[in-house]
């Protein structure tokens, strides 16, 4: 009996926790998400203009 109620508080708080904190943490990753795909396209872009400015130089 004390291991049903064990394992039934234990998987009551995972959903508990699974519930309520899904929407915030969400967020918070689309958020870092975008910033870091913004910031990753920017290197890109400038990592392709030089590469492109290297290339004509050994041409």
């Amino acid at each position: 009996m004390k291991k049903i109620l064990h394992y039934l508080l234990l998987s009551f708080a995972l959903l508990m926790l699974v519930a309520c904190g899904k929407p915030d943490s969400q967020k918070a990753f689309e958020e870092r998400f975008k910033e870091f795909d913004s910031v990753l396209t920017e290197k890109m872009k400038s990592a392709d203009e030089g590469s492109k400015k290297n290339g004509r130089n050994y041409q």
